[in-house]
């Protein structure tokens, strides 16, 4: 599998966006090619590789997509590109340009980044479903034997028992608010329980007592606030699976209906729900899983091919959705190739040919009323579209001005002035000259000897223009026929605003544009029902909403969670998320043989938290400090305010798990949910008893990570998180650093943490961080600048890491986009965020850099030495506030001293020695405080949930809303004011260089050699330097 990026690959509207490709070739040949935009749309695109030819050290690629907006921008666009990669030898990354042409936009070209991806790998045994062939989802027919044997055990009776019941997830569903249906008479009848009883057991019983309840429960319509969100994964889970276990028992004509009521819902769940719609959010999460689920029900049946382009009348699909990106852009038979534009009557203008200004210009002169929005000047002439004003015509037309109601504007229209035209066109700096705000129009006659066929130019912001009754669009063609024809500009621009340039558009003929997209065009059709002939003629539709589930839960797997398994939105959310996603991973698992993504995301979901969980002897509790489900038993720090994962996604994952990786998550799933291992039936009341019954592992030996079998260091350097730990020993030995240097936008609920770390060792949390997923930044152990409003929002760009066999490492992050002023500060809660952005490379007034060292070797006469730099710059000597944050039982204990400040528990101390500032300023918790921008706690709800939208945002930020209802309601929600800072403060005016030291009984002796950040700190055996761009850990010297 190959990932191509094409950096400004995507012409929409004018503007370059990125556009990101995923080509397979698989079984002889290259299968569908889908894509996503990194702003735009967040619906995916589709297309197909026309010609390839690949060696070891080159290779180019020749694509075509279809690429459609989405439901708020309800356009698509189609484009054909050609990538162009080589590379030294086939260990070296490849080195790629792209040229592209979207609709009849000139070539374009640009660099293109392509990574070799592995593919996901089939599971043992696995068996292609054939169509027809049910149950597929839980588990496939061929299972059923081994099915019926463990039902048979008390493991299975025990299971049975909950099913006659009805699972709790059903029962929760019955208890929803629907549209008038009461569906608690059918509390028993959980139709997916009885389904699988039905398939286990051969009782039609159950199929007939399954299929009321099934009805009403798929013809439920409204589930308020959640009827666009979270509910959707376990409702449709436990429809599909009922209806894959059932379909053969119920009458034909009850399962089309169901059929297309599924199709429906999966059209309303991925392109027309609102709420958060980025990819990787807990809101889309539940809504791409089950569509997805249902989904696979269907795959592989074979029905329609493709529609052909330019057939589909309407923008609606067949279940009158206000959106679907197959009835957008090329296959809609209401998109004309090129516009066709009869030559007016009546009027007549000279003569005109390529190349060459026109003349003959007319305008009413400028209106310098500030208008409220976009307004047509002519709406008294039949509007911009309509009207054909020479010399002399004049008009009425209402407008509507800022602060004002209706206002009357009378325009007599004139020549324009001689120096407003010259031989590059019209002067945009002369027609929009002036002060205050100018809106005006301008337009001419010509006429053309013959048929022309043309494209615009892009034009200066705040214009728009027509040919004839036709608005000029950046991928359009118009076929100019001959006589006489009308252009008119209208432009717009605000006080403060000096335009220069040409205002008019640059008319260029189209003639081969119009040639190459149509061959285009001929290619992807061609290859659209070829790709249905080798698929055995399956349902397109089917087919295609199946593989655009598998690519929305790619995106949450690789956008969301990253190498390493690290799902970044924070709190709860992330737990609730990703395990919809698990669900859909392990029945993909089972009807497609394999994950939807190889990049080690979901599959280390689980095993990251094996590595950062299980720390030390004991729970710790810390007075209700750690949290994460109710019934949570885990040991490990939060950070990112994210600590268990939930029960469900232990038994979701655990087949698809590496093998040496299976036991000790077994074995963190029994101490999280707390059921007896030994009675393995115990399971079924901590998870979906469904799930677990199917995918319990009893052939594993549940056994705690061992230092043989699992990593000391962890990262997902997509999201930033980086971990470090001496050993998984179960006693006071162990240890471990966590660090989040936030290196990518969460696009769901976070928080402004860049940089923020958590420590545990000797059996005692020593630096914890935000648990829940509301946070702020002078919450988290990181540097404040009381002096100034910031926000926090920006992105840590990691710029190295090192590692070491026994756990130890460095890290060094580029912080310089968070500490930055209120009025330029990134987006910090990304919650509404639609897109999927590059991390921009920092830029600002002040840079800091936030350098960490761990060191387990031991030489220093300590197990734990940590260390940190923070080199700031720009500040111009303004304090600057550094913060550890202890834990509350830690607190009131700490001493402070001329360079150093020491905790202690138990016997286990904890020592921070500062090599700079040689004598800071330390301020006890809760002593200092830093103005920032919080939720006020009597806020409204509806105020509250506008603000938590960008909770910490600056004006700018807010008005990312959308509408100013919200931003006001923000704004009464938002309270800006002194916090305390509750960690233990130094201050300083320049840079910090401390090291920590974690140790039982006294602290060894710390020595400071040279000073600022050129110091030396000598600790036992061992030497502790910052070169400038990380921190060196050496012998003494």
């Amino acid at each position: 599998m190959i990932e191509v990026k094409l950096k400004g690959g995507l012409l929409w509207e004018g503007r370059q966006h990125n556009l990101v490709l995923l080509l397979n070739a698989e079984g002889g040949r290259w299968q569908r090619v889908w894509g996503y935009f990194q702003s735009i749309s967040r619906n995916e695109s589709h297309g197909y590789v026309v010609a390839s030819e690949i060696g070891a050290t080159t290779a180019r690629w020749d694509v075509v997509m279809h690429l459609p907006g989405d439901l708020w921008a309800k356009r698509a666009t189609f484009g054909r590109f050609q990538i162009i990669a080589e590379r030294s030898d086939p260990q070296s990354p490849w080195r790629a340009v792209y040229e592209a042409r979207v609709m009849t936009n000139p070539v374009f070209r640009g660099e293109a980044e392509v990574l070799d991806l592995p593919f996901p790998a089939r599971r043992a045994g696995y068996v292609p479903i054939v169509p027809g062939e049910h149950p597929r989802l839980l588990f496939r027919k061929s299972d059923l034997p081994e099915l019926r044997k463990r039902l048979a055990t008390p493991f299975g009776q025990a299971a049975k028992r909950i099913w006659e019941e009805g699972r709790p997830a059903w029962r929760g569903l019955c208890g929803w608010p629907d549209s008038g249906v009461d569906k608690k008479p059918f509390l028993h009848d959980d139709p997916a329980a009885l389904g699988v009883l039905y398939q286990l057991t051969g009782d039609r019983t159950y199929a007939d007592r399954a299929l009321p309840a099934f009805l009403v429960e798929l013809g439920t319509e409204n589930y308020g606030f959640l009827g666009i969100g979270g509910i959707w994964s376990d409702r449709l889970m436990t429809l599909a699976v009922a209806w894959d276990c059932l379909r053969e028992a119920w009458p034909d004509d009850t399962n089309r209906q169901i059929e297309q009521k599924f199709l429906q819902r999966i059209e309303l769940l991925f392109y027309n729900s609102g709420g958060n719609i980025a990819p990787t959010s807990n809101w889309t999460a539940p809504r791409n899983s089950g569509g997805g689920i249902v989904a696979l029900t269907m795959a592989g049946d074979p029905g329609d091919p493709p529609p052909a382009l330019f057939s589909l009348n309407g923008g609606t699909s067949r279940f009158e959705m206000k959106f679907t990106p197959l009835r957008l852009g090329i296959y809609r038979s209401d998109l004309p190739l090129v516009i066709e534009c009869a030559p007016l009557a009546d009027v007549s203008g000279p003569e005109w040919t390529l190349g060459k200004p026109m003349s003959g210009w007319v305008w009413p002169g400028q209106v310098t009323l500030e208008l409220r929005g976009i307004q047509d000047l002519l709406s008294g002439l039949g509007g911009a579209g309509e009207a054909v004003p020479v010399e002399g015509t004049t008009t009425t037309s209402t407008v509507f001005a800022t602060g004002e109601g209706p206002t009357e504007i009378a325009l007599r229209f004139k020549h324009l002035p001689a120096e407003a035209t010259g031989p590059d066109g019209l002067q945009a700096g002369i027609i929009l000259g002036g002060t205050g705000p100018r809106t005006t129009v301008v337009s001419t006659l010509f006429r053309v000897a013959e048929d022309l066929p043309i494209r615009f130019s892009q034009m200066l912001p705040g214009t728009a223009g027509w040919i004839d009754h036709a608005k000029l669009e950046p991928d359009q063609c118009y076929l100019l026929k001959a006589g006489t024809h009308r252009l008119l500009i209208s432009a717009a621009c605000k006080d403060g605003e000096n335009p220069t340039g040409r205002l008019d558009p640059i008319l260029n003929l189209a003639s081969s544009e119009i040639t190459s997209l149509r061959e285009s065009l001929r290619l992807f059709a061609a290859h659209e029902r070829g790709d249905w002939l080798a698929k055995n003629r399956v349902d397109f539709y089917k087919d295609y909403l199946m593989e655009s589930a598998r690519m929305r839960n790619y995106l949450f797997s690789w956008l969301g969670m990253g190498e390493g398994g690290f799902q970044s939105e924070s709190g709860g959310y992330s737990v609730g998320a990703s395990c919809d996603v698990t669900r859909f991973g392990l029945i993909h698992w089972n009807v497609m043989g394999r994950l939807a993504s190889a990049r080690g995301d979901l599959a280390h979901y689980i095993p990251r938290h094996v590595f950062s969980n299980p720390v030390g002897s004991q729970v710790m509790t810390l007075a209700g400090y750690l949290h994460g489900n109710q019934d949570a038993n885990l040991q490990g720090l939060p950070i990112n305010g994210i600590n268990s994962p939930m029960s469900e996604s232990f038994a979701c994952s655990l087949p698809f798990i590496k093998p040496a990786w299976q036991p000790a998550s077994l074995w963190l799933w029994q101490r999280e949910a707390g059921f007896d291992p030994k009675v393995p039936e115990t399971a079924l009341a901590k998870a979906d008893s469904l799930i677990v019954f199917c995918a319990y592992p009893h052939t594993v030996e549940a056994q705690a990570p061992s230092t043989a079998a699992w990593p000391l260091t962890w990262s997902s350097p997509l999201r930033g998180y980086y971990g470090f730990r001496n050993g998984y020993t179960a006693s006071t030995k162990d240890a471990l650093i966590q660090i989040f240097a936030k290196a990518s936008n969460a696009m769901g609920w976070n928080h402004a943490n860049a940089g923020t770390f958590t420590i545990q060792a000797l059996d005692q949390p020593w630096a914890i961080s935000v648990k829940t997923r509301e946070g702020y930044r002078f919450q988290e152990s990181v540097v404040q600048i009381p002096s100034i409003i910031n926000h926090g929002g920006g992105y840590g760009v990691v710029r190295g890491s090192t590692t070491e066999p026994d756990g130890s490492g460095t890290l060094s992050i580029d912080l310089a986009n968070v500490y930055v002023p209120s009025e330029t500060a990134p987006p910090l809660l990304d919650k509404n965020r639609m897109y999927v952005p590059g991390v921009a490379e920092p830029s600002g007034p002040i840079s800091q850099g936030r350098f960490f060292a761990v060191d387990y070797s031991g030489k220093a006469g300590v197990p734990v030495v940590v260390v940190i730099v923070d080199r700031i710059d720009g500040l111009d000597g303004l304090p600057r506030h550094w913060q550890w944050m202890l834990p509350p039982h830690l607190r009131d204990g700490v001493a402070y001293a001329e360079h150093d400040f020491t905790a202690n528990a138990g016997e286990s101390t904890l020592r921070v020695t500062f090599a700079h500032p040689a004598k800071p300023v330390f301020k006890k918790p809760g002593e200092c405080s830093v103005t920032a921008t919080t939720r006020k706690k009597d806020a409204k709800k509806d105020a509250a949930e506008a603000l938590d939208l960008k909770i910490e945002g600056s004006d700018g930020e807010v008005a990312g809303l959308g509408s100013s209802k919200k931003i006001k309601e923000a704004k009464k929600a938002a309270a800006t004011e002194a916090h305390p800072l509750l960690g233990v403060g130094a201050i300083g005016n320049d840079h910090f260089f401390a090291v920590a030291t974690i140790g039982a009984g006294a602290p060894p002796a710390v020595e400071v050699r040279g000073s600022g950040l050129d110091a030396v700190v000598v600790i036992g055996n061992r030497s502790y330097r910052f070169d400038g761009s990380r921190v060196v850990v050496g012998d003494k010297p």
